[in-house]
């Protein structure tokens, strides 16, 4: 996702003719739209359900990646932008929240390093391969997969019990 999403929105600005004040404009509605659950989190505190909370939120996240690329207009991008934003966000910080409280006291900071440094670390190493796919297949198959793949650990997570069981401390 972070590849489709991060180089895969340049090229999907550039072959709808969007310039460069496009390119803002759709990622700063996804920060819009995760800024504004930031907030909400941060308000309203303890997420029940957070194991569901987070799955869910990775599947619509999903469809909303896919949609991205049927949109052929910067306001349409943004809106859409704004609604991946709102999902993603509740998806990354419950998920990490629940990374967290799974590990035990020693194994924290190990466990947020290795988490970041593959959300981080690897995740760059993807770059690559979207553009790749871009000039082989077309930008809109590049997104449709990827949004495959993030639809496919919401799928997971909904599957296995004790991920579907997940809750944040009280």
């Amino acid at each position: 996702m972070i590849g489709a999403y991060t180089w895969g929105l340049t090229l999907l600005a550039q072959d709808r003719g969007w310039g460069s004040s496009g390119m803002g404009w759709v990622p700063a509605g996804f920060g819009t739209g995760a800024g504004t659950v930031s907030l909400l989190l941060t308000w309203r505190g303890r997420v029940p359900r957070a194991g569901v909370v987070a799955a869910v939120a990775d599947l619509l996240g999903a469809v909303a990646i896919g949609s991205l690329a049927q949109t052929s207009t910067v306001a349409a991008g943004t809106l859409v932008a704004v609604c991946i934003g709102l999902l993603a966000g509740p998806a990354g910080a419950v998920t990490g929240a629940l990374i967290q409280t799974a590990a035990g006291p020693a194994y924290v900071g190990r466990v947020t390093a290795a988490s970041t440094l593959v959300g981080f670390g690897v995740a760059p190493l993807t770059f690559p391969v979207v553009g790749w796919a871009a000039d082989l297949w077309g930008i809109g198959p590049v997104f449709a997969v990827c949004a495959a793949v993030s639809a496919l650990g919401g799928v997971v997570a909904l599957c296995a019990g004790s991920l579907r069981r997940a809750e944040l401390p009280r």
